[in-house]
């Protein structure tokens, strides 16, 4: 089932429509073969590459908009190939627009049917849209231009849709090809998209690091010092591999705050193999950061320090398992607190980078409101987005297995 948003204000007037669509791909970047922090292959725990699409349906003498329709799309929908690419989104956002626009004439049948107020002549029978968007491969493919081969799916399934408008509906179609600034509404509403999305991976990952602290059975270390310096087994290890092939779907900024909850979360239980991953991994973030400090100058204020709180967190890790080990040795029961008291100096260095960290998530979530303001020419537009924007956020709050309905939202 779709959801709707509708106001009932019949644009039985309309002769001339435009549909444009659009589709954003984005691989995450840690999806390589590499061997992670806790030496498991990244391939084997990388997610799935983030795919949204969506689609906008205009009245072209006017310019307002009729619909709006937005979707995750996922690789199961793709057939015959395991993987997928920014071709196949682009058509999964005009099969939107086109399953949208045949669903839009069968909720309104006044949208094709001749009624006495329409100030045209009787003898036009038929209504035109014409479809724009700025992937030039998928409109060569329909005006005969090339062949869709391994698309050719994708456009069997358009050209279906396409036939039941024409046949039941009198709709024909026109297609033409413009750049990416004159399709940013639907460009914008992948990114909007591509937040909410980002969102519900944070909180996935926040969710499994909680569910190991309460579900936490700690892990016999080696009695060889050599052998506990290379020690990588630690029920915190899925969560902080997780979190690393995170590269490329979430920001740098979010990866480094939930590398602090699992700090704080395996401090807790005194899991130093933990805490030590945690140092090693955030030194190698710093690394990457060091590509933002020079567009961004004021994350280098809390930031450039980084490296040094990884590797304070790595090697007084190290020392405090050392200590536990002689604390056993001796027969003492203090072992947890004993070695934790150890990084009690790099804990208010922590506790700011994650303050600082959770105030630069926030602006740039913040951002998403700021967006629709640029996408919209008018207040109109605006409330149109901002209602869009909260029926996507439920959506893709509620669709924790990955639901593949569309939002749309009808204003005709």
């Amino acid at each position: 089932m779709y959801n709707y948003g509708i106001a009932f204000n019949f644009l039985s007037t309309l002769l001339w429509l435009v549909l444009h669509f659009d589709g954003s791909l984005r691989l995450p970047s840690g999806a390589s073969t590499t061997t992670t922090t806790t030496g498991i292959t990244s391939s084997s725990l990388a997610p799935p590459p983030f795919a949204t699409c969506s689609s906008v349906i205009f009245d072209e003498v006017s310019e307002g908009i009729i619909a709006l329709g937005a979707k995750e799309v996922h690789s199961s929908s793709i057939i015959g190939r395991q993987m997928i690419t920014s071709a196949d989104v682009e058509y999964e956002g005009l099969l939107l627009g086109l399953n949208g626009l045949l669903e839009m004439f069968h909720r309104f049948p006044e949208l094709t049917t001749h009624s006495s107020n329409w100030d045209v002549s009787d003898t036009i029978s038929s209504r035109n849209v014409i479809i724009r968007g700025d992937c030039k491969t998928v409109l060569d493919q329909f005006k005969g231009k090339s062949i869709p081969r391994k698309l050719k799916f994708h456009h069997e399934s358009c050209m279906q849709v396409m036939e039941q408008l024409e046949k039941f509906h009198n709709v024909t179609f026109s297609f033409q090809h413009v750049g990416r600034e004159y399709n940013q509404l639907c460009d914008g509403m992948c990114k909007v998209m591509l937040v909410h999305l980002q969102d519900r991976v944070t909180n996935d990952a926040l969710n499994l690091i909680q569910t190991i602290e309460m579900n936490y059975i700690p892990l016999p270390l080696p009695r060889n010092k050599k052998k506990r310096k290379n020690h990588i087994e630690t029920p915190f290890g899925k969560a902080i591999d997780q979190i690393s092939n995170l590269n490329g779907h979430i920001s740098i900024f979010m990866r480094l705050y939930l590398l602090c909850e699992i700090y704080h979360a395996s401090k807790g239980v005194g899991d130093q193999v933990a805490m030590r991953l945690v140092g090693m991994t955030m030194y190698e973030e710093s690394k990457r950061l060091k590509k933002y400090q020079t567009k961004e100058q004021g994350d280098s204020i809390v930031c450039h320090n980084l490296g040094l709180i990884g590797k304070k967190i790595w090697n007084d890790s190290l020392h405090a398992m050392d200590l536990d080990q002689e604390a056993q040795k001796l027969q003492r029961l203090a072992t947890v607190e004993f070695g934790n008291g150890f990084l009690i100096a790099v804990d208010e260095e922590v506790k700011d980078l994650q303050n600082y960290l959770q105030l630069h998530y926030l602006e740039q979530r913040n951002m998403v409101d700021d967006t629709l303001k640029d996408l919209a020419s008018n207040e109109e537009e605006y409330q149109k987005l901002s209602k869009w924007n909260d029926r996507v956020c439920r959506m893709v709050k509620e669709s924790n297995t990955g639901e593949k309905y569309p939002c749309w939202m009808f204003y005709t």
